[in-house]
Formats: C-alpha cells, sequence, structure tokens
C-alpha cells in the first residue's frame, strides 16, 4: 500500500488537476498579466494556501495567464471548495501587493470564476505530469515551473541548481544569500546565541537574520526559506513560534550590547507604529487609526521606545531602537477566546498605550540605555499621566502636547500659594478651600504674545538645505482642574514650573502657519535653541519606522499569534541594530552614510558571498569601512571598486 496517504482513520489517494485562468482572458493575452514578481508570488499564495488546507503539490506551472497543479487532495476538500480557498485569498492579496493589478481587475476579482478540474483516474497521472512538463522550458524548481514570458526578468540572475546540495537544492527562487553566515553579521550575532538553547534553533535565528537583510519585497517565513540557503519554512516557523526562547531577553541583550557601543547623554523617543491587516483573527487588530493608511482601518498598534544619540551634528545621529510592545485593544483583552485563540499570556492586562511607554522607559533605565531626555508626540504627550509617570522616574522630557492643553501662569500660581487660607464665615459651616490658580489653553496664551517674543532658529541640516522655524518659549506650569475644584482634589493638579514652547513657520504672504506647542520641564536656564532642538529630536524614531519596513521586514509577519509577533519584531529590531552599530562603525560621527547605503553594502557582501560559492569569482571592492562585513579571506591584489 505504499504510495497512499493516511488519515486518522482513512487511507487514501486522491489527485485532482485544476486548471483556472485570470479574468478577461482575451484581454489579458497581450499584457502577460502572470510575470515577473506576480507569477513568483501568485505561485507563493498557492503554496501557502495548498500547505494550510493539506493538498500536497507534485507538479505546477504558472503560465501566461492561466495555473495548472497536479495535487494530492484529502478527502474532506471537494475541488469546488479548494478552488474557492485557493482563488480567493490570492486575488485579494495579489492586488494589495500590485497597484496595476487593481487598476485591471475592479471589484477585486482577479481569477475567472470558471475553472477546470480532472482526477488521475480519468486522465492517467503520466500524461497530466508530461503535459504540465511540456509547457515552455523548464526552470531550477521542477516542482512548480513558471513559464519563460514570467521568468524574463529573472532567468539571467539565476544560477543552476548544484548538484552536490540535497534534491531540494540551495533555492526555489531567486537566490539571496548562500549557506555560510556573513561574517560581519555571525560576529554580531555570536553573544546572543546563549539565549536559543538548540543549536537547530540558533541555525535558524542567524538564518531569518540574514533573510531579514536581503531585498526580498516580502520577508516571511516563506520568502526567506525560498530565497536563503540551508534552511525551510517549517524552520523558521518553529522558530517563531514554538522554540524555547523570549523576544523581551533578546531585546536586553541586544540592547545592552548596543549601549555599550552608544554615547552617553542620548534622548529616547517614544511612539507607536501600525501594521494594516486584512482578517479580524490576528492578535490586537481592531478597527483603529492606521498611520500607515492615513485613515482608520483595521491594523495593530505596536509601541516602541527609541535611542537617539546626541552627536555634534544632529543631522546624522546615531539611533536604533530598544524594545517594544503590542497594544492590545479593549475587545482583545475582556475577550478570553480570542486571547486563548491567538496565545496571548495570562499576565498581559489591558494597558494604554502611555502605560506600555512607561513599562519601555523602565525597561530602558534598567537595561542601561544611556540617554538623559524623553520626547514623545501629542498622542503621549497631551496626557497628563505620561507626564506624572515621568516625573515620578525623575526624567526630564520635551513633549508634544495639543493646542487645548491646559497650563497655568508662573505669577498667578505663586499668588495663590502665598495667599493666606481663607476664613469661615460664622461659626457653623464648611470650612472654604484654597482654590488652584485660572487655568489657560496653551493657544490662547501663546496667541497673546508679540512679534518680537518669537526667533527664527536653525536647528540642523537637512537633505534639501538648513531647516529653520520660528520658536518661542515662556515659563508654564502643566495643570488639571478649573478653579471650582479645591487644590486638595485628586482631580486637580498643578506640576512645578517648565516651559511652554511654540513653533511656527512664517507664511510666504507675510502670515504664520499652523503653531505646534511642546511642553518641557529643562531646567529654567536652558537656551531657546536647545529647548528648539530638543522638540525637533524625535524624528528618528519615524524614520526608524520608515526604514526597517523597507529594509529589514518589521511589517511582514503574517501569523496571528502573540509570541510570533513579538519574536519577528525582535528579529527585526536586531537586523536593523546591525546595520546600525555598522552605519556608526563606517564613518565620523560628522560625516555618517545613510541607512539605505548601509543595506546596499550589506547586499553587496551576500551577493559576493554567494558568487564566491557558485563561480569562485573575484571578490568586488567594498571599501574600508566595510571591509570587516567579508573578513574570510584577504582581498585580492587588483580590485577594482563598485559604483552604486
Amino acid at each position: 500500500m505504499s504510495g497512499y496517504r493516511r488519515g486518522s482513520h482513512t487511507l487514501y489517494e486522491i489527485k485532482y488537476h485544476p486548471v483556472w485562468v485570470t479574468k478577461y482572458r482575451y484581454h489579458v493575452l497581450k499584457y502577460h498579466v502572470l510575470k515577473g514578481e506576480v507569477a513568483h508570488r501568485a505561485r507563493e499564495l498557492i503554496r501557502q494556501t495548498c500547505l494550510g488546507l493539506d493538498v500536497r503539490i507534485e507538479k505546477g506551472h504558472v503560465g501566461k495567464d492561466h495555473v495548472h497543479i497536479l495535487g494530492s487532495s484529502p478527502p474532506t476538500l471537494s475541488p469546488s471548495d479548494l478552488m474557492k480557498k485557493v482563488g480567493g485569498p490570492s486575488s485579494r492579496k495579489l492586488q494589495q501587493e500590485f497597484a496595476h493589478l487593481r487598476k485591471r481587475y475592479w471589484g477585486r476579482h482577479f481569477w475567472a470564476r470558471g475553472y477546470f478540474c480532472a482526477t488521475s483516474g480519468r486522465v492517467t497521472e503520466e500524461q497530466i505530469r508530461d503535459y504540465i512538463e511540456g509547457h515552455d522550458q523548464e526552470p531550477p524548481d521542477p516542482d512548480f515551473t513558471v513559464g519563460d514570458s514570467a521568468l524574463a526578468d529573472f532567468q539571467s540572475s539565476r544560477p543552476p541548481k548544484n548538484p552536490s546540495t540535497s534534491s531540494r537544492g540551495w533555492f526555489s527562487s531567486a537566490p539571496k544569500a548562500s549557506p555560510t553566515p556573513l561574517p560581519g553579521l555571525d560576529a554580531f550575532l555570536q553573544p546572543l546565541m546563549p539565549i536559543f538553547s538548540h543549536s537547530s534553533s540558533q541555525e535558524s535565528f542567524e538564518r531569518y537574520c540574514t533573510g531579514l537583510l536581503t531585498d526580498l519585497p516580502r520577508k516571511t517565513c516563506d520568502g526567506i526559506a525560498s530565497a536563503v540557503a540551508d534552511t525551510t519554512t517549517e524552520r523558521l516557523q518553529y522558530l517563531l513560534t514554538d522554540a524555547d526562547w523570549e523576544a523581551v531577553a533578546l531585546d536586553r541583550q541586544r540592547t545592552e550590547q548596543m549601549a555599550q557601543a552608544s554615547p552617553a547623554g542620548g534622548m529616547l523617543a517614544i511612539d507607536d507604529t501600525t501594521f494594516p491587516k486584512q482578517g479580524k483573527h490576528s492578535v490586537g487588530v481592531t478597527h483603529q487609526y492606521c498611520g500607515e493608511l492615513g485613515k482608520r482601518a483595521n491594523c495593530q498598534a505596536f509601541v516602541t521606545a527609541e535611542y537617539v544619540a546626541e552627536g555634534p551634528t544632529p543631522s546624522t545621529p546615531m539611533h536604533w531602537p530598544i524594545s517594544g510592545r503590542l497594544f492590545l485593544p479593549d475587545d482583545w483583552a475582556s475577550n478570553e477566546e480570542r486571547r486563548r485563540r491567538a496565545h496571548v499570556p495570562g499576565e498581559i492586562e489591558r494597558q494604554s498605550k502611555i502605560e506600555i511607554a512607561l513599562d519601555l522607559i523602565d525597561r530602558a533605565i534598567d537595561w542601561n540605555v544611556p540617554f538623559e531626555l524623553v520626547t514623545a508626540d501629542a498622542a503621549y504627550g497631551h496626557f497628563r499621566d505620561f507626564f506624572e509617570g515621568l516625573e515620578e522616574r525623575e526624567l526630564r522630557y520635551a513633549c508634544a502636547v495639543k493646542c487645548n492643553f491646559g497650563v497655568r501662569k508662573p505669577s498667578e500660581v505663586q499668588a495663590r500659594r502665598e495667599a493666606p487660607p481663607p476664613k469661615r464665615n460664622g461659626k457653623f459651616g464648611r470650612k472654604p478651600k484654597r482654590h488652584p490658580a485660572p487655568l489657560y489653553r496653551v493657544d490662547g496664551v501663546i496667541s497673546g504674545l508679540p512679534k518680537k517674543a518669537w526667533e527664527t532658529i536653525t536647528w540642523r541640516e537637512g537633505s534639501k538645505g538648513p531647516m529653520r522655524r520660528q520658536f518661542t518659549a515662556l515659563p508654564v506650569h502643566w495643570g488639571k482642574g478649573n478653579q471650582t475644584r479645591s487644590v486638595d482634589d485628586y482631580r486637580t493638579t498643578t506640576s512645578e514650573e517648565g516651559w511652554l514652547i511654540a513653533e511656527r513657520l512664517p507664511g510666504e504672504d507675510g502670515g504664520e502657519s499652523e503653531t505646534k506647542y511642546y511642553f518641557s520641564n529643562l531646567p529654567a536656564e536652558t537656551p531657546l535653541k536647545e529647548l528648539a532642538m530638543a522638540v525637533r529630536s524625535r524624528w528618528p524614531i519615524e524614520q526608524f519606522y520608515q526604514d526597517s519596513k523597507q529594509h529589514c521586514g518589521l511589517g511582514d509577519f503574517q501569523g496571528r499569534l502573540w509570541d510570533g509577533l513579538h519574536r519577528h519584531v525582535a528579529l527585526a529590531m536586531l537586523s536593523y541594530s546591525f546595520l546600525a552599530l555598522t552605519r556608526w562603525q563606517a564613518g565620523s560621527p560628522s560625516v555618517l552614510p545613510t541607512l539605505p547605503e548601509v543595506h546596499r553594502q550589506v547586499l553587496l557582501a551576500l551577493l559576493t558571498d554567494l558568487v564566491e560559492r557558485w563561480a569562485q569569482m573575484k571578490r568586488p571592492e567594498l571599501g574600508e569601512p566595510f571591509a570587516h562585513l567579508l573578513s574570510r579571506a584577504p582581498p585580492p591584489k587588483e580590485s577594482r571598486s563598485v559604483t552604486k
């Protein structure tokens, strides 16, 4: 009975040969929709879906406008169910990822409704295999092929399969990295290896980080396994979901390692980023404001903390992520069934973003991050609880606030404190209570200032020239609670004296643009320029979100579980930290390369290492700052520089 598949109570062999086409096939022929990245992404999505349905693909082909597969299906799955579950998700995801398909196929219908399906009982299996293998020239992956027209952009750079490797070969798509670790990355990861108890997890850890540093369009487990040698999708998935290690432990070890190489006197930036999602089962997903899309949508919100070095030129500071945590909305925190399905730990309770941010600040303090100032945008600075938490920890801060943020004037606060206590009228009745000073909106306070109170300040050099704005600052107390409440009421608070800072950009017509407001508890003798630089020092965390999503796959996690998401984010932060440290060591603090430039050098190192093992070709010149990335052998005597 060899060759048959087994179920719990069944022994079966059911093989289907479905064929389906793109919609409007008669129009698609001249456009060749299934080509290049679209064809490879379609194949990847079909494989993922069939793997989840327990359908084993034995042969497959992606043509110009149609797809063939020969697959072994379980008896519980009918051909119609198979086509629905393969066609629907792949159609939706292809149109999400490729904008030109949305214009061509309106209504989110990429595949035609009809399909052809035959079993190997009516047409022999040998005939089906010969029919599929006869389609076009066969590329290196014999189990699921793509036609010549679909491989036009990739065939020139794809080497033949190495016969000395396993039957699967190194890759199932365009190769990105060889089986041997990159020496520069391997040296960076070695101190972190003890976190993983098994050698197989350590190997998957290195392979996953290598995959995050490649130029794959989507850095998922399946995508990395198809392009990085000596690993599989199952090994990488096991690393994220079932392996014995903690994301927080990896964050701590990496942060302590990075803190030793970072200058003292830095800043700690707090913010959150969003990961758009289509479904509702991924942990923490809910309908909320999505900054990546600029509107309310289904997404996950992830709060992070970022270290920013205060260098001699703030235009190129060293910065790297510390840690992060997913924000769990109310409809998740109170739903035991959703928590159980997503494996949310029992000790994780409902916390606001303010509370998560304060926990991340505590981590930074415990992990010896060398910072002296905390900065955040108005989503955090507008809440007095955040300021109270920072002041309890005796930290300096400079945070943005909204226009209706409440402050009290120092002269009025001092007058109320020095005023004698109110006397009781008569012998009976309650004793009169003292009331706080009046509370003012910050926009009302700033609007009453004369023009001479504003000063034009240049705080750093931008990509398009000096960055300058008009700033003003005046001492105030932030507070809450109006005059009807007493000073002893728990809802009434008056802080110590700090700075109300305002910023505006003069308009072209002589008027002023929208004004931004900040509050800081920096010392009273702090110059206005230092105040301006402090409130404008939060931009590196926005750059981290952009670069890490583009170069390190921060937002590419496709799982649903709590641990999987946090482990993927921890590994993406680790990969970004490696690029940040390489960038810092590549030049002087005053002139640093950009992170995309460093990433290009890492890609060049990966490609050079791959080519050396396949063709024993000469090594390109990486340049002195990046020579340590490839320290396996001395450079050749006659080396040539590589242009960007």
